[in-house]
């Protein structure tokens, strides 16, 4: 079950990948639906992983996408495109594949309040995750998962 959950999180993120490396190659709408399989299946994957064997920092990452992974379930707006002014946009970020970045996690702090106890996973969400490029992140994923599978 383990190798088909972490073939699961590898075709999605790949699809997501070609999906997002072009700004309006395909729809916003795509971009949530691919982005939410990814996410869904990164948690299924992190769920699995012995704790003991990670960073605080690895930790952090995944609390943070366990945030995420729940506020995508209920809002879009969890996803922001990077608009595009005069065919660039500053500041602009390599998103570790070598081109820049459209699609980015959402500031959570303009999207309101979260429930109390999700408060720690929303702190590790804003300094991991918020801001960064959606591969990006997925492609650190991808190092923990390869770190201990």
């Amino acid at each position: 079950m383990k190798d088909f959950l972490r073939y699961t999180y590898d075709k999605n993120l790949a699809i997501l990948d070609d999906a997002s490396s072009g700004l309006g190659a395909v729809s916003i709408e795509e971009i949530y639906r691919l982005t939410y399989n990814t996410l869904h299946s990164a948690v299924d994957n992190l769920d699995r992983l012995d704790k003991t064997l990670l960073s605080q920092e690895e930790i952090g990452v995944i609390d943070g996408i366990r945030y995420a992974n729940n506020g995508l379930k209920h809002r879009k707006d969890m996803i922001c495109i990077q608009e595009k002014r005069d065919g660039a946009t500053f500041p602009q970020k390599v998103d570790g594949t070598g081109r820049f970045f459209h699609y980015v996690w959402s500031d959570v702090s303009k999207l309101g309040s979260s429930p109390d106890k999700m408060n720690k996973q929303k702190e590790q969400y804003m300094s991991f995750i918020q801001g960064e490029s959606v591969v990006y992140v997925f492609r650190n994923v991808e190092k923990i998962l390869d770190k201990i599978t």
